[in-house]
Order: structure tokens, then sequence, then C-alpha cells
């Protein structure tokens, strides 16, 4: 076969629930120097529902014992149902045993914008306490910046008034006609402010979630 050829290697369908993992595999695999595919065939969450991979999801071509990996890409966009994910080019030998192992960013409950898992916490908590809520942890500084219209979308809120200082959060002066100030937090505040709380502040944060680890075998099969 010809050389730099893209070729589909299995369809894998994938559970966020206990990273439980089904996968198809076709019988034969014609592989030399070329890109390896994973299409999505579904997926679901611990909830239930469908979720998609989400950018920053690292794709590796390995060996067989998984010590070395031939190739890793990280995609810049969510993968979903149906969709496929290219590794960069590889040389697979006739017959050998190898695998993709996916580690992919786990943000089923929150809401993954701007590269971050994102939650809105309740009025007076900390992102200390947000993230743990939700079974991860708060960046190191907590100063992710966060544009007001993500902001305003994730709490369902309409800013009166933006401001840039750190961290991202917003207050609500209900004795002002609901008047609602919105930080944004653009200029990038160099302390630390997961431990931030004011009883007037309902904080966004950017939380550090767990990620799954899926592993899929093939064998290359060469004309």
């Amino acid at each position: 076969m010809s050389k730099n050829m893209k070729k589909l290697i299995f369809t894998a369908i994938l559970f966020a629930s206990f990273f439980v993992l089904a996968f198809i595999i076709p019988n034969n695999v014609d592989a030399a120097l070329v890109y390896v595919g994973t299409k999505i065939e579904n997926t679901q969450s611990p909830e239930g529902g469908q979720f998609c991979l989400q950018s920053g999801t690292i794709m590796s071509v390995i060996d067989t014992d998984g010590s070395t990996v031939l190739n890793a890409y990280t995609t810049t966009q969510q993968a979903c149902a149906g969709d496929t994910i290219w590794s960069g080019l590889v040389d697979l030998q006739n017959q050998a045993q190898y695998g993709v192992r996916l580690r992919v960013p786990l943000c089923t409950d929150g809401d993954y914008r701007e590269g971050k898992c994102w939650y809105v916490g309740q009025q007076g908590q900390s992102c200390t306490t947000v993230c743990s809520t939700h079974g991860g942890t708060a960046s190191t500084t907590c100063n992710e910046s966060l544009s007001q219209a993500n902001i305003e979308d994730l709490a369902g809120i309409t800013c009166m008034y933006t401001q840039n200082y750190c961290p991202v959060y917003y207050e609500q002066y209900y004795w002002v006609l609901n008047y609602i100030d919105c930080y944004t937090c653009l200029q990038g505040s160099t302390y630390n402010n997961c431990g931030f709380s004011y009883y007037e502040a309902t904080r966004i944060c950017a939380c550090a979630m767990s990620t799954g680890t899926f592993n899929f075998p093939f064998t290359a099969y060469v004309d």
C-alpha cells in the first residue's frame, strides 16, 4: 500500500463512569507510515447522558506494552460521537501489536470553555470549596480570566458593570435594583485567590478535574 495514507484503525465506545470501555476493531488493518484514526462511536457520562471529549485530549499511539509512545497528539477542539481523532504520522510494522491511549479531561457536570472546566459556586463559597464539591481541585492560583459574555452565560445573569479585577466572580446588590458587578480577571493577579470568599460574592471557578484513560489494542497488517 502507499505510504502517508490515513487509515481508520478502529471505532471506540467510551464510558466515563468507572472508565468502562467497549471498542470495535476491524478484522484486518492495513498499516505502514500512516495516520491512526480513532472514531468515537458513543459516549456515556456517569449521569447517563452523552458527553464530548474536550479539547486537550491526548491521543497516543503506543507499543504493545505501553512503555514507548510512538506518537502523541493533543486535540485543539472537542470530539463528539461520530467524530474521528487522528494521530500524527506513525510507522507501524507488519503484524506488530500496538495500542491507542486516550487521556481525556473529564468535565461531565461542569462547563468546558476557554480551555478549562468551570463551575458556578454558591454565594459566599471559595473556589477551594466549589471545586472539591464537584470532585476536583482548584487551580494553582485561581486567577484564570473569563470574558463577560461567558460569565453572563454560565451564571445566567446580566452584568450591569464589569471590572477586570481578580478573581472571577460577581456581586449582586439586591438593595440597588439587582445591580450586578462582574469581575473578569483580565490582568491576571499574581497572588493566590483560591481561598477568597465574600458573603456577597459568587465565584466562577476553573477546576482541575480527573483525567480518564482509555486504552485500545490493535494489530497492524501490511500488504
